[in-house]
Protein backbone atom coordinates (compact mmCIF):
# COMPACT_ATOMS: atom_id res chain seq x y z
CA UNK A 1 0.00 0.00 0.00
CA UNK A 2 0.89 3.55 -0.46
CA UNK A 3 -0.23 5.46 2.51
CA UNK A 4 0.38 9.59 2.02
CA UNK A 5 -0.60 11.93 4.66
CA UNK A 6 -3.95 12.42 3.50
CA UNK A 7 -4.76 8.70 4.40
CA UNK A 8 -3.91 9.11 7.70
CA UNK A 9 -5.80 12.72 7.93
CA UNK A 10 -8.95 10.92 6.89
CA UNK A 11 -8.59 8.05 9.46
CA UNK A 12 -8.02 10.55 11.88
CA UNK A 13 -11.09 12.75 11.17
CA UNK A 14 -13.23 9.34 10.63
CA UNK A 15 -12.06 8.26 14.42
CA UNK A 16 -12.26 11.61 16.49
CA UNK A 17 -15.49 12.31 14.83
CA UNK A 18 -16.94 8.98 15.87
CA UNK A 19 -15.28 9.46 19.31
CA UNK A 20 -16.70 12.62 19.70
CA UNK A 21 -20.13 11.38 18.61
CA UNK A 22 -20.20 8.26 20.69
CA UNK A 23 -19.05 10.81 23.67
CA UNK A 24 -22.02 13.15 23.26
CA UNK A 25 -24.67 10.43 23.02
CA UNK A 26 -23.41 8.97 26.33
CA UNK A 27 -23.86 12.42 27.64
CA UNK A 28 -27.55 12.82 26.83
CA UNK A 29 -30.00 11.56 29.03
CA UNK A 30 -31.65 9.02 27.22
CA UNK A 31 -32.67 5.25 27.49
CA UNK A 32 -30.34 3.23 27.85
CA UNK A 33 -31.37 0.85 24.76
CA UNK A 34 -31.70 4.16 22.63
CA UNK A 35 -27.85 5.06 23.65
CA UNK A 36 -26.78 1.69 22.71
CA UNK A 37 -28.76 1.48 19.40
CA UNK A 38 -27.30 4.62 18.59
CA UNK A 39 -23.79 4.10 19.50
CA UNK A 40 -24.06 1.14 17.51
CA UNK A 41 -25.23 2.77 14.32
CA UNK A 42 -22.35 5.47 14.60
CA UNK A 43 -19.63 2.22 15.07
CA UNK A 44 -21.38 0.82 11.79
CA UNK A 45 -21.56 3.63 9.96
CA UNK A 46 -17.75 4.08 10.74
CA UNK A 47 -16.56 0.68 9.56
CA UNK A 48 -18.97 1.05 6.63
CA UNK A 49 -16.68 4.03 5.75
CA UNK A 50 -13.71 2.64 6.42
CA UNK A 51 -14.08 -0.31 3.90
CA UNK A 52 -15.30 1.62 1.25
CA UNK A 53 -12.37 4.33 1.54
CA UNK A 54 -10.17 0.99 2.16
CA UNK A 55 -11.41 -0.96 -0.34
CA UNK A 56 -14.04 0.39 -2.46
CA UNK A 57 -16.60 -2.44 -1.38
CA UNK A 58 -19.82 -0.18 -2.86
CA UNK A 59 -17.68 1.17 -5.89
Amino acid sequence: MDWDSADYIMAAAILGSAALAVRLLLRIRMKPILVLVLVFAVLTAVLLLWAELAVGIFH
